[in-house]
């Protein structure tokens, strides 16, 4: 039978909460370093560059759907399973 030792038990105690107390501060700090703390925005796109934004996605649509359809029946036609 093992002998209960306090002491023993006490130290396992205190190195597990000093490596959790030094992964803790490195954690913080490098937060610290890394993320600025000033937000950046985002500059707002011109009328003219979402007006071309949009027009490009209209005229993509409906090709889209074609090669999805085209890919659709692909994968029925070789037995294959697909995500809706």
């Amino acid at each position: 039978m093992k002998k209960f030792s306090l002491i023993s038990s006490c130290q396992r105690m205190i190195y597990k909460y000093s490596y959790f107390t030094i992964i803790a501060t490195i954690t913080f700090a490098y937060t610290l370093l890394v993320f600025d703390p000033q937000a950046r925005a985002q500059n707002l796109p011109s009328t003219a560059e979402l007006e071309n934004y949009a027009d490009t996605l209209l005229r993509m649509e409906p090709l889209r759907q074609e090669a999805f359809e085209k890919i659709k029946k692909l994968c029925l036609s070789i037995g294959v399973a697909y995500l809706q």
